[in-house]
């Protein structure tokens, strides 16, 4: 009789020192959340000044006709990796920036195709 009060006790206990974790880790949890709602405006800003920042960057290329053969590459990469859409949304910040980029775009292409023709051309020599 002895050993079964003694069991008895020993789950009460144990199932005690479970609530109690269980109850800690619940707080533990709580506070975590309260403090990610705390920085929230916090990182929203942040995220929203970066937003800013980057399209200024872009807007700033397209209205000083600044826009590189660097960049139309960058965009390019940009648009083989799937971010079409991200680059859709670069070209709208000005009207003329679709039709820079086009022309530029279009010269690397022409590039290209010159260096493709001269490399078949030194194959066939070579063959």
């Amino acid at each position: 009789m002895l050993n079964i009060i003694i069991a008895l006790v020993g789950i009460i206990a144990v199932l005690y020192v479970i609530s109690i974790v269980r109850k800690k880790s619940g707080k533990g949890d709580t506070e975590a959340e309260d403090l990610k709602k705390s920085l929230k405006p916090i990182t929203d800003e942040i995220e929203t000044q970066r937003v800013a920042k980057f399209m200024k960057y872009w807007k700033d290329k397209f209205e000083h006709n600044n826009l590189s053969v660097a960049d139309v590459k960058e965009l390019n990469a940009t648009i083989a990796e799937g971010g079409i859409a991200q680059v859709n949304g670069i070209l709208s910040l000005h009207p003329e920036a679709k039709a820079m980029y086009n022309q530029i775009n279009d010269q690397l292409i022409l590039e290209e195709e010159a260096k493709a023709a001269a490399l078949k051309e030194e194959a066939e020599v070579i063959a």
